[in-house]
């Protein structure tokens, strides 16, 4: 039973009687102070057990040589076992038969950058007291997994930063002990391997990020690529969940057994996150293809329509907008809309003649007010992830997650490492939305303040319009200073590429309205433009 600080024990069969399937169980081995017990295999006396070191060096050593004791006892330190050189450490270890030879299997080894290698077990068959080397590794490199296969296994590799791939063994040529291996997968700079596992049907995949999350993952969901390729999302790593640690597989065939050691191994991390503390992200820094906006103060507010001017485009557009609902509905492309604005500045009328021309069985529109205390209660996304639209529908956001860095952030509804925060999430979250697929276009309807005073006098004024007019809107004009700068910051940090911001210039309601409708049809008919070439490709 190799301990996780190099301290193997050898306990006979006789020590470890059976137990009643519910019981709790027996000692398996004490351990020494922030140690634990990493990896327990039966064999017997005369076999051989393989070591492998972070150096790349292997080890083979007779069950016999290590010292057998009780069950209770904390075993011997590896250094008195192995010749291990200054900062090289036991990183594989497993049981073999008692001779080598023929074609029992392959020896399959991984490296920290990504380097993988096949070896026949049978070039290991004699192996000095001092070791040999097992792979030729580069400056700066360490091997940190090793697995035996039999020539057409698979295997998953994971990553730091939450990257994996999994492909064929005979993606890997076999070759000699003295080769330093191929390319296993394509880190980024600075990511690096965590674990590599030989992949069992029906097996699950358990995640763990260093402050305690983790996924449990059926190992079908993890696609067969080919070697050397830069793999898959299998965890999206943020500063809340911290990189990625070492992998562990569960046996799918033991529902009972799996469940149990995924949850020892998530009440182990959730130990150590308490003993931390409350976790309370900082903003970080993701760089994010940003589109360059001018301040409000600099937009030109002046451009107008004629009544008929506006009607004669009106017509056209919105019939153009019927006909790509259509469209986009048999080619399944969810279109994402939203609406953010000064008060007054017409954001409603905006939507009616965006919504008029559209198939009612097709889209929806949000109103999005002040979260519900079941909604506080949770991730501030959470809210819009449940209203996103389905493929091929059309959801209107009037407000939308925005409110993060504008009335929360003024209001004190958040922290200020909360809003901060939020500026990455958001083009994260974005992101995600647009790589499903979606198209998203984001309307900052704009007007200056003499126009919005005289806008909020008319509808006090209007008996029928006053139920528009609030105290919160008067309060808010009187904050419009402020809310420019937030509404400058946030133009400014999560306009991107993939779901920029536009600013509409609505001091004329009709110019708004026409200007929006050509921005809608224009998007909507490159997206159906590039799903037809993709689907020719």
């Amino acid at each position: 039973m190799p301990a996780a600080s190099g301290v193997p024990v050898s306990v006979g069969a006789g020590e470890a009687e059976g137990v009643a399937g519910s019981g709790v169980g027996v000692s398996a081995g004490s351990t020494r102070d922030e140690d634990f017990l990493e990896d327990i295999f039966v064999t017997s006396t005369h076999s051989y057990i393989m070591f492998f070191t972070n150096k790349g060096r292997a080890f083979r050593i007779k069950c016999y040589s290590i010292p057998e004791a009780s069950r209770t006892a904390k075993g011997t330190p590896i250094v008195n076992l192995l010749q291990l050189q200054t900062g090289e450490f036991v990183t594989a270890a497993f049981p073999i038969g008692k001779e080598l030879g023929g074609d029992e299997g392959y020896l399959v080894m991984c490296t920290r950058q990504g380097i993988i290698k096949k070896t026949p077990l049978r070039d290991f068959a004699n192996i000095r007291k001092g070791g040999i080397i097992a792979q030729n590794l580069k400056e700066g490199d360490e091997l940190i997994s090793v697995e035996l296969s039999g020539g057409s296994d698979e295997f998953i590799i994971g990553t730091r930063e939450g990257k994996s791939i999994r492909f064929s063994e005979e993606d890997v040529r076999a070759m000699g002990r003295a080769a330093a291996g191929v390319r296993a997968i394509k880190l980024d700079e600075g990511d690096a391997v965590v674990d590599m596992s030989k992949v069992h049907r029906g097996e699950y995949v358990i995640a763990i990020a260093e402050n305690g999350m983790g996924k449990r993952t059926d190992e079908e969901e993890y696609r067969q690529q080919g070697r050397a390729g830069k793999g898959i999302i299998a965890m999206n790593i943020t500063e809340k969940t911290g990189k990625l640690i070492p992998w562990h597989k569960l046996d799918g065939g033991n529902k009972n057994a799996a469940a149990l050691e995924a949850l020892q191994l998530l009440a182990d991390m959730i130990d150590k996150a308490l003993e931390a503390g409350r976790y309370v992200g900082k903003p970080f820094k993701e760089d994010f293809p940003l589109l360059e906006m001018p301040k409000l103060r600099d937009v030109d507010l002046s451009p107008t329509l004629t009544d008929e001017e506006y009607r004669e485009q009106l017509k056209k557009l919105q019939k153009r907008l019927g006909e790509l609902h259509n469209v986009i509905y048999r080619k399944k492309i969810p279109v994402i809309l939203c609406y953010e604005g000064w008060d007054a500045a017409g954001k409603g009328g905006n939507i009616r003649r965006i919504a008029k021309p559209l198939d009612p069985r097709g889209f929806d529109v949000m109103p999005i007010a002040s979260p519900e205390p079941h909604e506080l209660n949770r991730q501030y996304l959470w809210r819009f992830w449940k209203r996103l639209p389905r493929t091929g529908h059309i959801c209107i956001f009037d407000r939308t997650w925005y409110g993060r860095v504008m009335v929360e952030r003024l209001e004190g509804f958040c922290s200020e490492k909360d809003w901060k925060r939020a500026y990455n999430e958001i083009n994260e979250f974005e992101r995600q939305l647009t790589d499903w697929g979606a198209v998203v276009i984001k309307f900052w309807i704009h007007i200056d303040q003499d126009t919005q005073l005289a806008r909020f006098t008319e509808r006090q004024n209007t008996p029928e319009k006053q139920w528009k007019i609030t105290d919160e809107d008067w309060r808010n004009r009187e904050k419009w200073d402020q809310y420019e700068v937030a509404v400058d910051e946030m133009l400014q940090k999560t306009s991107t590429k993939n779901a920029p911001w536009y600013i509409i210039e609505s001091n004329d309601k009709k110019y708004a309205r026409i200007r929006t409708l050509k921005i809608i049809v224009k998007a909507l008919e490159k997206a159906c433009q590039e799903h037809f070439e993709q689907m020719m490709e």
